[in-house]
């Protein structure tokens, strides 16, 4: 919710309120996705990613124009400037140890190895443990449909990153040959780019797009936070026994009330607790991005809140998938100590934000190996979920 606002603000010389940007953008995110769920996010995003799309082919044509000498001139500067090489340059000396060595890069805020790394790692964990992809998945009709829009997905994350980073080189070479404002943050780098290159029709097309790119990524954890809500609270903690049974049928007075009345009934209560669910999540992440921009710059903040999380996540899901004698103690200990090194080498140590996931995976993986030597053998049928198992289904 928080990243377009900025970019508007930006783009239109900071005349529009920050915080009513945010909480307008907040209640039309929250009330479609109460009123249309999991629906209304899949259409939604379909046309969003249209005018992403659209707004992104326009961005790369017009830094290509804007940069003195185009493409040369782009892949010349990043060149000159070390942004296209493996081998990073260290202020070591003849003394410095191995371990000082690996220290020294692990620290460097930003190196090839690391990004491919960390978002290796990060999609990895999206596409096997993040709520939001999984229900997405699920909405298709058969596993073939699947296996489609998995395909699809790649594909287009694959042109839409590649064109992202291309959109990177071309402002670091815009800026070699035009002044920038010494105060510009980080985070409005982008949009002061488009304020000074693009034409007014051209300029509203690319905002629409990063709205759209906001707004696609919002309703869906909305929707998938009150999925949760609902399957993980209500219906095991507050619903009580599964409606639909032979023995379901109650009395009251002298109505009776039937088990297919009975589920149209919890049904209804089941929507009802779902949009009240969207609601207070929709409101809470509204409160919350009208004060992240108070944590300072968000590209960092956001990367070291994610990757608090990525690599335990993956890590419980790794356990559960292919160790068939990995006890729920040990997984369930091993994601926290592995969320709490993460969180601690995030915020507390000088370390780049590209690699605590890294740490919190292998801490994870290494206290739930553990728990499989500690337990006795495995129970009766506890390995027909694993990869091999669900494999062979295949």
């Amino acid at each position: 919710m928080y990243v377009p606002c900025p970019a508007i603000s930006t783009v239109t010389g900071d005349r529009l309120p920050l915080t009513a940007m945010i909480i307008v953008l907040g209640c039309v995110v929250t009330l479609y996705t109460m009123l249309g769920g999991i629906k209304a996010v899949i259409w939604t995003d379909a046309l969003q990613f249209c005018i992403m799309v659209n707004g992104l082919l326009v961005t790369v044509a017009m830094v290509i124009v804007s940069v003195p000498g185009g493409l040369a001139e782009i892949w010349r500067a990043g060149h000159v400037a070390g942004k296209t090489s493996w081998i990073i340059t260290l202020p070591t000396t003849a003394d410095t140890g191995l371990v000082d060595r690996v220290m020294l890069f692990l620290r460097e805020p930003i190196t090839i190895t690391g990004l491919i790394v960390s978002t290796t790692l990060a999609r990895m964990t999206i596409y096997t443990g993040d709520q939001v992809m999984v229900q997405r998945i699920q909405t298709t009709t058969s596993v073939r449909a699947s296996r489609q829009a998995f395909l699809v997905d790649l594909i287009s994350i694959a042109f839409w990153t590649s064109r992202l980073v291309f959109v990177g080189f071309s402002m670091f070479a815009y800026f070699q040959h035009h002044s920038m404002p010494g105060d510009l943050l980080p985070d409005r780098m982008f949009p002061h780019f488009i304020s000074q290159t693009f034409p007014a029709g051209l300029t509203g097309l690319v905002i629409a797009a990063i709205l759209a790119a906001s707004l696609s990524s919002t309703d869906s954890v909305i929707n998938a936070c009150s999925a949760v809500a609902v399957v993980d609270f209500y219906n095991r903690l507050i619903r009580g026994p599964v409606s639909g049974s032979p023995d379901a049928a109650t009395t009251t007075g002298d109505s009776a009330t039937t088990p297919d009345e009975e589920s149209a009934e919890e049904q209804r209560r089941q929507i009802w607790v779902s949009r009240v669910a969207s609601l207070a999540f929709g409101m809470a992440g509204t409160a919350l991005a009208a004060n992240v921009g108070r944590l300072g710059d968000l590209i960092e903040i956001c990367n070291k809140v994610v990757n608090a999380f990525t690599g335990p996540l993956f890590g419980v899901f790794v356990l559960g998938m292919f160790f068939v004698r990995v006890r729920a103690t040990g997984v369930l200990v091993g994601g926290l100590v592995g969320t709490l090194t993460t969180i601690y080498i995030a915020f507390f140590t000088p370390l780049s934000f590209l690699w605590p996931s890294v740490f919190g995976l292998a801490i994870t993986l290494l206290i739930g190996c553990a728990s499989c030597a500690l337990g006795g053998p495995p129970a009766s049928g506890q390995n027909r979920w694993t990869f091999w198992h669900v494999r062979r289904g295949f």
